[in-house]
């Protein structure tokens, strides 16, 4: 019989993840054996990490699904929320009502 081959998926990790990384390896009390153990982050994925100036994307185009609304729409509700207290408290379907924006529950779970 033949060996079963695992499937190899790629993960981005997030901002949050990579960041913590680094603050544990240049606290120098982690090797990346250690590290890679304790936020399960594989040990192969950790020089890349490491190397990396940036915690943030390295600007690749992101696949899958399009976004549903534009960058401009959400310029707009965070501008609406920055306005006051009802602004920030409102939930995000009647901020976008207050921004005469169209949305589904989809629009603002996805985005």
């Amino acid at each position: 019989m033949a060996p079963v081959k695992k499937e190899k998926t790629r993960h981005e990790w997030s901002t949050p993840e990579k960041s913590r990384v680094k603050m544990l390896y240049l606290s120098g009390r982690w090797n990346q054996l250690e590290i890679a153990k304790h936020t399960g982050i594989p040990q192969q994925s950790m020089g890349r990490l490491l190397r990396s100036e940036s915690d943030q994307r390295d600007g690749r185009k992101r696949s899958g699904r399009p976004k549903h609304m534009t960058s401009e729409q959400v310029d707009q509700l965070v501008a609406k929320a920055k306005e006051g207290w009802n602004g920030r408290t409102l939930p995000w379907a009647k901020l976008a009502k207050a921004c005469d924006i169209s949305v589904s529950y989809s629009n603002y779970v996805y985005v």
